[in-house]
This record gives C-alpha cells, structure tokens and sequence, in this order.
C-alpha cells in the first residue's frame, strides 16, 4: 500500500509540475506527439516495435487539452449567452482536428512559443473560428 501511495505522489507531483509550466513549445511537443500517435493508429501502423517510441502522456495531455479547451468554450456559450471564446462548426471538431489547429498555429508563430500553452490554443481556436 505504501508503494502504491508513493507512485501516486511522484506521478502527481510530476503532472502537476509540467501543467505549470505548460508553455507553446511543450503544447508543441505534446500535439505533434498525438498527431503522429492518432495517424499511426488510423493506418495500423503502430506496431510492438515502435511502440516504446511513442509519447503516450504527451500525446494524451494533448489530446486532454484540446477536449478541455472545447468544453470550456462550449460552457462560456452556454452560461453567457453566446459570448464563446471561438466560434467552432456545428458538426464540431474532434480531438486530432483541434491538435492539428494548434500545430500549425504554433509553426505559424514562434515568436509566442514562450507563452503560457492554455491562452495560445485559444488563441489558436480563435483564428480558426473566429465568431461573427
């Protein structure tokens, strides 16, 4: 019990620590992880032997994000009457879709790799859907 207790502190300790100091070139990181994780996936192309170069938690803290930064803008709408953030399709945009907008905003951008990674995939979802 003791053992499992101090896995869950160094995992916490270190999720907490990369969320703060989350900036452009980490989201960076972590997208283009998920972009090639998602398109070996969809190719079966994800293999016993490439399996261990993978970015499973950068991949995945992406992945979260985007879902996150979705709910959040689709809760903004809900709760202040059409004030979103950004103005997504109706059809919506997946996880990869959303990866795949902040990748390129951010290749698009590198002065602004040093700023915080939450306000840049705003920023990221704002030119792509902006509101009229």
């Amino acid at each position: 019990m003791k053992r499992y207790l101090t896995c869950g502190m160094v995992l916490m300790a270190l999720l907490l620590a990369g969320n703060a100091f989350g900036d452009g070139n980490s989201l960076l990181a972590e997208c283009t992880s998920a972009i090639a994780l998602v398109e070996k996936l969809n190719t079966r192309a994800l293999t016993i032997d490439n399996f261990k170069n993978e970015n499973f938690l950068g991949a995945g803290s992406c992945l979260g994000m985007m879902q996150g930064m979705k709910d959040m803008n689709k809760s903004y709408e809900v709760l202040l009457n059409k004030k979103a953030l950004f103005c997504s399709p109706e059809s919506g945009v997946s996880n990869d879709q959303a990866a795949r907008i902040v990748v390129k905003y951010l290749r698009e951008h590198p002065e602004k790799l040093h700023e915080k990674e939450s306000l840049l995939a705003i920023e990221a979802f704002r030119e792509a859907f902006p509101c009229k």
